[in-house]
């Protein structure tokens, strides 16, 4: 049988195992929760080869010496968990042994928390990741973490700012509205609708969905902003200078700017997720804004005679 045969890279697996325990601890202290212990017998990372098995990690994770019928890629290196420097072995059984560590850390970790992976929280599968990458392990992969992929995929849209006298009337430079007038905001279709996406791995799924929930209009003269719990729409005709209805947003300047103001519109924006095995969660809101300048002019009246 042709074999390639070559030292375990190192570090050494004792030295490897000894780091797996000492990130398995700060894991736990960052996530608040009581630090794993090992398994009966007090598993160090290594073993007495007179014996048919040994411990990989504080997990108790086991590997059974001796042929295993071929599907044992360790099975002819009986010696390949013993000792500080390991034998010669396979490169198939040095990717056996470090899977199985990575395994450990992960199971010592689940049972630190208390729970498996697919109900820990987002800090806990990114503390438990970063200790993973330390020993070359991939990443865990949990419907949560999948939601914050998917989360960090969306692009959302800032409100159009749209108002009403028209941006594109002009006054020295600047839009204008007029004192005690109703002055309509709104923002377009585009940008008020409901987002999605989705990520997937290693048979997990995650979908993100982002709605709008209100706009929000801060008239910059000093006073509390203004909310609408819908989009808003363009002024017509027939409203006058009545207030705004049938789904209209409006505010009433209460005296004339001296110089340019900075109004604000925003999009607040609730997300939920759902995934794989019934996991669900939401995700903290985010306000999208747009902002622009205008003057708040009186009007004039000229009466002929």
């Amino acid at each position: 049988m042709h074999r390639v045969t070559r030292p375990l890279p190192p570090p050494t697996l004792v030295a490897a195992l000894a780091s797996v325990i000492a990130l398995v601890a700060a894991l736990l202290t960052i996530a608040g929760t009581a630090a794993a212990t090992g398994p009966p017998g007090g598993s160090t990372g290594t073993c007495d080869p007179t014996h048919n098995t040994c411990g990989v990690g504080t997990g108790g994770v086991t590997h059974t010496r001796g042929n295993s019928g071929g599907s044992d890629p360790c099975a002819d290196f009986p010696g390949a968990f013993a000792g500080e420097e390991p034998p010669l072995i396979s490169q198939a059984c040095a990717d056996e042994l470090h899977g199985q560590a990575c395994q450990a850390l992960i199971t010592d970790t689940t049972d630190g928390l208390g729970r498996p992976p697919a109900q820990w929280t987002l800090i806990e599968v990114q503390t438990t990741n970063i200790a993973l990458a330390a020993q070359g392990c991939p990443p865990v992969v949990t419907a949560v973490e999948l939601a914050d992929r998917a989360y960090k995929t969306i692009r959302f849209p800032t409100p159009s700012g749209s108002r009403s006298p028209p941006q594109t009337l002009l006054y020295k430079g600047f839009p204008f509205t007029y004192v005690n007038l109703w002055t309509y905001y709104w923002t377009t279709p585009g940008t008020w609708k409901t987002l999605t996406a989705t990520a997937s791995a290693a048979g997990f799924t995650a979908t993100v969905t982002a709605r709008p929930t209100q706009l929000i209009f801060d008239p910059g003269d000093g006073s509390s902003t203004q909310s609408c719990p819908g989009p808003g729409r363009p002024w017509r005709d027939a409203d006058g200078n009545n207030a705004p209805s049938s789904g209209a947003c409006g505010y009433q300047y209460g005296r004339v700017t001296g110089s340019p103001i900075t109004s604000t519109q925003s999009i607040v924006w609730k997300i939920t997720w759902t995934g794989t095995g019934g996991a669900a969660g939401e995700i903290p809101q985010l306000v999208t804004s747009t902002s622009g300048q205008l003057n708040v002019m009186q009007i004039e009246t000229v009466v002929t005679r």
